[in-house]
């Protein structure tokens, strides 16, 4: 009944010979299905029940082959199978692997676009089918469900971009889509050729690249921001900064994982290079994104990377500032200035952050040589061949060590010729601290130099001796030289950055350190702003190395320094006094009480910083106040001192700090013979000063318990006679040194008027004697032990040489040895007035005496006669007190 059955089946197909088997069977199967559909697939599986060879499942296989391969109907061939696995779950899914597995050879052999995209249907359907249903998710369909993604993944790169891989390349000479190496490869050369076609409409193109390498990362399951970071190398390979830091911008806040970390990497390692060709172009604000790129790196890295992200973080620094010292760094300030940016470290400080203000520099020069050390130390690996290894060791792991299992790492090493590699270091960093010292960033230079010998350290273990040491020397000496440029630098600035400079201090030794201080504060000279700053340096240093007799000198230093500041601000020299003795000190003492800036506490101050007893501080204080004050005219004439009550407050003050009276009271006395003796006000303020000290009530000299009535009828009288040249003008100037002052043609010397001989003091009153102030004198004859007899004599004298003056200027009088008598009266009343004079004196001796020396003066006439008859009056009463004295009657 099969044989029958059978003969139908191929009657109806024309087929007239059913004895087949192997090959020609399967022909014969797959020519049923071909000419009959589905009617033929049901009739070929009536024949596959009797002739055999083949089973349910391979004619399934078959029939899904003819579909999606002779039809082009992967519809119907997807519906199939989703009714299989409905029906029996196990048979469904080997169809799908088998199905996924025709395709991958399908793709692998280039079989034409048609077949391809059938197959990659089918796939694309089975992935819905197996994914959705979750309670089929064995370890067989998850492998299924792999395989699929991949070759569709295959198939989208190689029909979208048109880049091959090895799933969709029959040559065999491409990489796999699960490599992520080539992956990387074919993203580089497809934003190559995509960046060559950039035109005016940058913008609109970067976009549209950006879309469509979103894509290729889809594919190629690599981070969107990798393909930013390649698209941004590659435009700067190409000199393509303006769009390069479009794309960067979107780096800048995108959430960084640790492979994104070192995809990364590799772009900031490559844009290095580029940016080292030091071309001068605006790349500024790339600079500030690769910084931030850089600082991401390093915080999301994985912990084998940590290592090298630090040293290419380090160098990475060291470029970005040296971009921003170049050519264009009034672009690169303007550039931030514009965008709004403010440097918080810079601006909003309480303490002064040290920037070196250098030359711009050449970064064709620099670049280069920086860029050279981090190559030589940093080799860039993006695929390590062991990836237990940091980067830098896996980079020189030899090829055969990939096929062991544990590679002797001890064997290794670090993989760095050591001896190559500091040779270079040393030459480069050399060149390039140089070029930087020799534009003025000495700041800069000694980063550079850091970053340089960092790495020198552990290399130099791997060299000789000989070598070592000469290289320690060199990178010492270097280093020594810097830090006394920089120390110097810094302390010399407005605002001294002291943490600083106290930073780059320490890093001597202690004997080189205080040479250093000691060589910088020399060449320093008088700048007492920058001594300080040393000194305050110097001071903590000694104090973190306990060295207390070096730390008391820096204090010393610092608080000379600071009254050398202070009184440059004065205008007063120090110079002297700076390195002087105490004696010059109290010079510059004497100058700063006079000065109207100085008050008692600074001047306190001054005595305590420099040991001088506060007593000689304060006696000198007042005195310069006190000699400030000078009388003046005020607009009606009469004699004031100005600012007088505000000078003898202060005054008041400093007397009152003074400890011991007795040095209170010789100061005092000592101000009382020093000031002006013209200058009432202020004796009359010194003297109540004087009377208030104990000690001047215990002793009480004579000539200042009779200074205060001497003062008293000084204030009320008015000098009438010129001041005398011998006994006050050529002393003042002998004493004082300065010009006489004019007060004294209307005052008479206080001082000299209470310490004169009696004597001295007739020679200096003498011409001050006159019918008019002999009454004045005869009030405080007594007190400056004057006799009153001498006093009337004088003014008699006086008024009548006076007298005859004045009548020969006038012509009153003949000329001498005429003999005419002159029978008018002419100072007839003068003439009374001296009679009067003349009877107050006391002894009547003198008193005859004087008349007769008045009538022997005048010339002959009535006024001889008037005085004639008064000198006879005079002798009349000397015979009537002494009635028997000869001479008394003699001279009657």
């Amino acid at each position: 009944a099969s044989l029958v059955s059978v003969k139908t089946i191929l009657r109806k197909y024309d087929c007239k010979s059913y004895t087949t088997n192997g090959r020609e069977a399967e022909r014969l199967l797959q020519f049923l299905m071909k000419k009959g559909g589905d009617d033929g697939y049901q009739d070929a599986l009536e024949v596959c029940k009797v002739i055999g060879g083949k089973s349910e499942q391979e004619m399934q296989e078959l029939y899904l082959e003819h579909l999606v391969r002779d039809n082009q109907d992967s519809r119907s061939a997807v519906k199939m199978i989703q009714k299989i696995v409905a029906t029996s779950t196990e048979r469904g899914i080997q169809l799908c692997g088998y199905m996924v597995d025709t395709a991958k050879l399908v793709l692998k052999l280039e079989l034409g676009q048609d077949m391809e995209q059938g197959y990659m249907e089918v796939v694309k359907g089975i992935l819905g089918l197996l994914s959705t249903a979750k309670d089929m998710m064995t370890e067989q369909v998850v492998e299924i469900v792999g395989k699929a993604e991949t070759i569709q993944r295959a198939f989208c790169l190689k029909t979208e971009f048109g880049l091959k891989t090895r799933e969709t390349d029959m040559a065999g000479v491409a990489q796999s889509i699960s490599s992520v190496v080539a992956n990387r490869a074919l993203l580089c050369g497809y934003i190559e050729k995509e960046i060559i076609g950039l035109g005016t409409d940058t913008e609109e193109q970067l976009r549209a690249m950006y879309n469509r390498l979103k894509r290729l990362c889809d594919l190629t399951k690599l981070e969107h921001e990798e393909a930013v970071g390649r698209l941004v190398l590659q435009l700067a390979k190409a000199d393509l900064y303006q769009p390069a830091l479009q794309v960067a911008n979107m780096l800048r806040n995108t959430a960084v994982t640790q492979d994104l970390a070192e995809s990364i990497f590799s772009v900031i390692y490559r844009l290095e290079g580029e940016l080292a060709r030091g071309e001068d172009k605006e790349v500024e604000q790339l600079v500030v994104v690769l910084d931030r790129m850089a600082r991401q790196t390093l915080a999301y890295c994985s912990d084998s990377s940590l290592v090298d992200c630090l040293e290419l973080f380090s160098w990475q620094n060291l470029s970005s500032r040296v971009q921003q010292e170049s050519h264009n760094r009034k672009t690169f300030s303007a550039g931030m200035s514009g965008q709004g940016n403010t440097d918080v470290y810079q601006e909003w400080r309480f303490t002064q952050l040290y920037k070196d203000k250098g030359l711009p520099l050449d970064k064709s020069m620099v670049l280069p040589l920086a860029n050279s050390c981090m190559a030589s130390v940093l080799p860039l690996v993006e695929d390590p061949p062991l990836p237990y290894l940091p980067r830098h060791q896996a980079a020189v792991v030899e090829i055969q060590d990939l096929n062991v299992t544990a590679p002797d790492l001890e064997t290794i090493g670090n993989g760095v010729d050591a001896l190559a590699t500091c040779n270079t270091l040393a030459s480069s960093g050399q060149q390039l601290v140089s070029q930087l010292q020799l534009a003025g960033h000495v700041m800069l230079g000694f980063s550079a130099l850091q970053v340089t010998s960092a790495p020198m350290s552990s290399l130099l273990l791997g060299t000789e001796p000989e070598f070592q040491e000469e290289i320690g020397q060199a990178l010492s000496g270097a280093r020594s030289q810097l830090v006394g440029q920089l120390v110097q630098r810094i302390l010399s600035e407005g605002k001294c950055d002291l943490a600083l400079g106290l930073g780059f201090i320490t890093a001597e030794s202690k004997r080189n350190s205080l040479a250093l201080l000691a060589k910088i504060n020399s060449s320093f000279g008088l700048d007492y702003r920058k001594i300080s700053a040393l000194a305050l340096v110097g001071v903590e240093y000694c104090g973190l190395h306990g060295l207390v007799k070096q730390q008391e000198q820096f204090k010393d230093l610092y608080v000379r320094a600071c009254w050398g500041k202070r009184t440059a601000e004065l205008e007063i020299n120090f110079k002297n006094a700076f390195n002087g003795s105490k004696t010059e000190r109290i010079n510059v003492l004497k100058e700063m009480v006079s000065h109207p800036q100085v008050d008692i506490p600074m001047l306190l101050q001054f005595s305590k910083a420099f040991h001088i007893n506060s007593n000689d501080a304060l006696t000198l204080y007042s005195e310069g106040l006190l000699s400030k004050l000078e009388p003046v005219a005020d607009q009606r004439g009469k004699m004031v001192v100005e600012q007088f009550k505000t000078a003898t407050e202060k005054v008041d003050q400093a007397l009152e700090l003074i400890s011991d009276d007795e040095i209170l009271y010789q100061h005092l006395t000592k101000m009382f013979s020093s000031v002006s003796p013209y200058n009432y006000t202020v004796l009359e303020y010194i003297l109540l000063k004087i009377y208030q000290t104990k000690t001047y009530r215990d002793e009480q000299p004579p000539h200042l318990q009779k200074a205060d009535k001497v003062l008293g009828f000084l204030l009320q009288y008015e000098r009438v006679s010129e001041p005398q040249p011998e006994l006050e003008v050529d002393q003042w100037i002998k004493e004082r040194g300065c010009p006489f002052p004019a007060l004294a043609t209307t005052r008479l010397p206080l001082f000299s008027l209470v310490t004169l001989s009696p004597k001295e003091k007739y020679k200096l009153l003498e011409r001050e004697f006159n019918l008019d102030t002999y009454r004045a004198w005869i009030q405080v004859s007594k007190v400056l032990g004057l006799a009153i007899d001498n006093i009337c004599y004088f003014a008699v004298k006086n008024t009548v040489s006076s007298m005859l003056e004045k009548n020969a200027k006038d012509g009153l009088v003949p000329s001498l040895g005429s003999g005419a008598w002159i029978l008018g009266h002419i100072n007839k009343s003068v003439l009374e007035n001296i009679q009067i004079c003349i009877s107050t004196m006391t002894n009547s001796e003198k008193a005859t005496a004087a008349s007769h020396w008045v009538v022997n003066r005048l010339p002959k006439g009535a006024d001889k006669v008037l005085a004639s008859v008064g000198a006879e009056t005079t002798v009349e009463g000397w015979c009537g007190k002494d009635e028997g004295n000869k001479e008394a009657l003699g001279g009657l």
